[in-house]
């Protein structure tokens, strides 16, 4: 009887840790789509997205027993879009990142960084250039994968809406 309420606890505890490890933060999500640069190279678009903290803001008018402007939140997201280059095995050549934070409030949003990295698997291949710029409310990341056959270029964007919605 020991053993049983002892394997019966066990299998409890296996099952409890395999459902926290599968659990995610409803504040973090990520997606993936797969994008064809031509028949023999595919390549994948990861976006990931994660809200950090939360920042609150106040004016000194809020404490003030005339004031009747209400307190704003401005809230912070950090996102990332990751393309990578495949050969026609599927075997990842090259990745680029693009990562950007963005602060919103709902009514208004900005991109407050970006920057991008770079990953080169395959020695036939070499980045040219790779650039992160923002501008308002968008991240604006390029770059220019070449080898000996071919040239690659592309343009990432990631955007946030007022109310934190990342595209």
């Amino acid at each position: 009887m020991k053993r049983i309420r002892i394997i019966f606890f066990s299998l409890g505890l296996l099952f409890c840790a395999a459902i926290t490890t599968e659990a995610k933060s409803p504040d973090t999500f990520n997606t993936a789509d797969l994008e064809y640069i031509n028949e023999d190279s595919p390549a994948e678009v990861e976006i990931f997205v994660t809200m950090p903290n939360k920042t609150i803001r106040f004016s000194a008018n809020d404490f003030l027993p005339h004031s009747k402007k209400p307190n704003t939140s401005t809230k912070q997201k950090t996102a990332s879009k990751t393309y990578k280059i495949k050969n026609t095995s599927g075997a990842v050549i090259a990745t680029y990142t693009l990562t950007s934070t963005f602060q919103y409030n709902g009514s208004t949003s900005s991109c407050t960084e970006a920057c991008c990295s770079t990953s080169v698997l395959n020695p036939y291949y070499s980045f040219n250039s790779n650039t992160a710029t923002n501008t308002g409310n968008t991240a604006i990341g390029s770059f220019t994968l070449s080898s000996p056959l071919q040239t690659l270029s592309k343009t990432l964007t990631l955007q946030c809406t007022s109310n934190g919605t990342i595209q």
